[in-house]
């Protein structure tokens, strides 16, 4: 051993220039491979980020839950966090402009779900109690901050049946036997009445294919009484055996369905999803 460094030393040191290009050489693949990797992170840290601005940072949401049940069910050691939502109704919004979003959709949050829907003020603050609302700036601009708004919340329903909240627009066709097409819209029905105190504006961040702008107000515990609330849930760790334990826990729930946040989760490597491994791959090459 003392050997081979002797002669490597000796090496060196008569070919000073190859040396010298050698730890040059060095020095730059070292530099390159840190840029790369940290690239390669800041690229990932920007979307998961975007991902959470544009739908939530939540990681399974659970709906129609049995009150009794769920309290035992979100007591797992993998559970961080948990946030409480439920859509009071929809307005008509009488707007030639909406006609893509022809309606106004009220929606209660609790302090976490309005850090976790990543919810940006432009005027004003959150609500903090029950009976304050903040909506957009379209939807505000005949109120300011302050200022008390009268709302006929009601359901959207089909054929008698109630669509939820997270459908698109719906609409049925019959085609009778002289081929003439009759068209069934949905409509607004069972309408309940609130007030509201406006203490904020929005940005919008209504979802393109839901058929209406949000207004959110503060979720009270008396709603779940009344309500099937959404409750949303941040898992810990992050990692795919969490998410297969979340899912062993809730699968013998006979009316509770789970919804997956797929679109955040496959960032954090809990789904899989070739086109992000391509797109990292690329990146790096």
């Amino acid at each position: 051993m003392n050997i081979i460094r002797k002669f490597t030393i000796a090496s060196m040191k008569n070919n000073r220039r190859w040396t010298l290009v050698t730890a040059i050489g060095i020095i730059i693949s070292v530099a390159m491979l840190s840029a790369i990797a940290t690239l390669t992170s800041s690229f990932l840290s920007y979307i998961i980020e975007n991902e959470k601005i544009g739908n939530g940072d939540w990681h399974v949401r659970l709906q129609h839950p049995d009150q009794n049940e769920l309290k035992m069910k979100i007591d797992q050691p993998f559970v961080d966090t948990v946030s409480w939502q439920q859509v009071l109704g929809f307005v008509q919004i009488n707007d030639p402009r909406q006609s893509s979003k022809p309606y106004l959709q009220v929606t209660a949050i609790d302090s976490l779900g309005f850090i976790q829907q990543c919810i940006k003020v432009l005027e004003g603050r959150l609500p903090l109690a029950k009976g304050e609302i903040v909506m957009t700036e379209e939807q505000a601009k005949a109120y300011k901050v302050g200022d008390q708004i009268a709302l006929n919340l009601s359901l959207r329903t089909l054929n008698g049946e109630v669509v939820p909240a997270e459908f698109g627009y719906m609409r049925t066709q019959d085609i009778a036997s002289d081929g003439t097409i009759t068209e069934t819209v949905e409509i607004l029905e069972q309408a309940v009445d609130y007030r509201f105190t406006l203490v904020g504006i929005i940005e919008d961040s209504s979802k393109t294919y839901i058929p209406a702008i949000n207004a959110y107000t503060f979720y009270d515990s008396s709603l779940a009484a009344h309500y099937d609330p959404i409750v949303s849930i941040k898992l810990t760790p992050l990692r795919r055996s969490t998410l297969v334990e979340m899912k062993e826990v809730y699968k013998n729930s006979e009316n509770m369905s789970m919804t997956v946040n797929s679109s955040l989760l496959r960032y954090y490597g809990m789904i899989d999803n070739q086109e992000i491994s391509t797109a990292l791959a690329g990146l790096i090459a």
